[in-house]
């Protein structure tokens, strides 16, 4: 039997309520009972394809229902709480704010996806206070002109300490350019990224699933894309309230804001690949390139002698303007020793390299 129809009676089994017609033959089922009613139940269980083929429990269950003032919030919930779906005097918001710090964020999601109902919030405070030690710099947003009619709207990001998930609030002129919340958000961080439109605003939030994962971001952190309207023109402005990023430890982050161009400026034209810098360097390096258009990309740091010391990109990567920093360190996590190394890019056809020096 692989799909069963799941139902139950409130009076011992003279009348049957229907609770699920058709689901997977997995030996469980996920009912979320009503907090009000009965508290015994039969249940039956039937082959979705031949009903008389059943089984029903031999005596009743009783369950007690959790107090709704203390449950906790399922994903769903959650999501419309962090996006303001609810209305301020929601209980709803009372129950998702786990880290009782007055608002439902992304850092009461990710306390909720790692403890669930084991998740026992301070008694004051927000849940570990603000690493001012961490610091996570966001690039003021800017719109980047990919043809005639559309745009894409990069969020640049750089942090030092791998992140577990974020939460941004972008806000912009719908007369001149439109975006569509349901499109799929484009990010190489392995995120997963949801978005909400509100007004003249686009709510985001994206989490890494795995408990205690994290990813360090030192480029673009996702891709929005968007249509000129008919009254577009380079003054457009774009502005970010409600930042958020949560690192590993599920610690809040400090953040700063540098200010960008809200210019509308042109996809590059040519590939190229730009001199690091610093260089010399001691600790670390950026190094950047321009894409005239997307595809796989791979970027990686070779000695004097030809080998392959560091993979710092493999994939697939959007038109524009990137940065990538490299720690001086090989594909083993091992330090290298101080020289002459050379950077490599290979994009499509076009292939470039430079030279760089570590001083220790």
């Amino acid at each position: 039997i692989q799909a069963v129809q799941v139902e139950y009676s409130a009076d011992n089994g003279q009348t049957w309520n229907l609770l699920s017609s058709r689901t997977r033959n997995d030996g469980s089922y996920v009912w979320r009972m009503p907090t009000s009613g009965p508290t015994e139940y039969l249940f039956r269980i039937s082959d979705a394809n031949r009903p008389e083929i059943r089984v029903e429990t031999q005596t009743k269950v009783s369950l007690k229902p959790q107090s709704v003032t203390r449950a906790f919030p399922n994903w769903v919930e959650m999501k419309q709480a962090i996006f303001g779906e609810v209305a301020s005097a929601s209980n709803l918001l009372a129950r998702g704010d786990l880290d009782r710090d007055g608002d439902v964020d992304i850092l009461d999601l990710l306390n909720l996806m790692d403890f669930g109902a084991r998740y026992r919030p301070q008694k004051a405070g927000r849940l570990g206070g603000v690493d001012k030690a961490s610091r996570v710099t966001l690039s003021k947003p800017r719109l980047v002109a990919l043809s005639q009619d559309s745009v894409q709207i990069p969020i640049v990001v750089h942090s030092d300490v791998p992140l577990r998930g974020f939460q941004i609030t972008l806000h912009f002129d719908d007369s001149k350019i439109a975006i569509d919340p349901t499109q799929r958000v484009m990010s190489e961080t392995g995120m997963e990224i949801h978005a909400y439109r509100k007004g003249n605003a686009i709510q985001l939030f994206g989490y890494l699933e795995e408990q205690g994962g994290g990813v360090t971001v030192d480029g673009t952190l996702l891709t929005l894309r968007g249509k000129k309207q008919e009254r577009f023109d380079a003054d457009v402005s774009l502005d970010v309230t409600g930042v958020r990023f949560v690192s590993r430890q599920l610690v809040p982050m400090a953040v700063e804001i540098e200010d960008g161009s809200s210019l509308a400026s042109e996809i590059p034209l040519k590939f190229e690949l730009q001199a690091n810098y610093p260089n010399p360097f001691n600790l670390s390096t950026q190094i950047r390139f321009t894409l005239p258009n997307a595809g796989p990309v791979k970027l990686q740091i070779f000695n004097m002698k030809g080998q392959l010391v560091r993979t710092l990109v493999d994939r697939h990567m959007e038109a524009g303007e990137h940065r990538v920093k490299w720690n001086g360190q090989n594909d083993q996590g091992a330090v290298v020793a101080s020289g002459v190394y050379v950077y490599r890019l290979r994009a499509g056809n076009f292939k470039a390299s430079r030279r760089m020096t570590i001083l220790k």
